[in-house]
């Protein structure tokens, strides 16, 4: 899987967006963070829980970070991570990327991206009714980022209106 993710964080530097991630030791997003640097990737955005003091930030990797983004706490670092990414692209189901994943129904996308293959199972249908969720697969994942490029020259989400706002029916 390691390969697989290599490959996709090579692509991600190579296409010259920008990496937004909350880089916990030993997690996928650290090891895609890293591999995006040794490629010379454009800028790393890490979403840092700063203020935390519960949980601390102890596990953060924070020097892969180029810019960091206090999302104060833990509870809120989700949200942070999607008010700040325009486009997502979910390489697994981990709980906490089923956090973020569920988030979006506050702060809406055209789309969410999940890669099949690294996945074992989809989502309730209870969940995917009321998300944006595309399922794709790993060989489509270059073509959906470069296509998505194209489309972020525009704001997807207004941050003015209010978390009740944003939500669907």
């Amino acid at each position: 899987m390691y390969l697989v993710l290599r490959k996709i964080a090579e692509h991600i530097a190579l296409s010259g967006n920008d990496l937004v991630a909350i880089p916990e030791q030993g997690s996928m997003s650290e090891f895609v963070a890293e591999v995006y640097r040794e490629n010379d990737g454009n800028k790393i955005l890490g979403i840092i829980p700063m203020q935390d003091k519960e949980f601390g930030v102890s596990e953060i990797n924070t020097p892969v970070c180029d810019e960091m983004v206090n999302s104060g706490t833990w509870c809120n670092s989700a949200s942070t991570l999607i008010k700040r990414s325009d486009l997502i692209v979910c390489l697994g189901f981990s709980p906490r990327s089923v956090i973020e994943l569920c988030s979006t129904r506050w702060y809406p996308r055209e789309k969410i991206y999940v890669v099949d293959d690294l996945i074992t199972q989809r989502l309730p249908m209870e969940v995917q009714n009321q998300l944006n969720i595309q399922y794709i697969r790993l060989r489509e994942i270059e073509s959906v980022i470069s296509l998505e490029k194209e489309n972020l020259q525009r704001p997807i989400l207004d941050e003015s209106l209010q978390p009740e706002q944003r939500i669907r029916n």
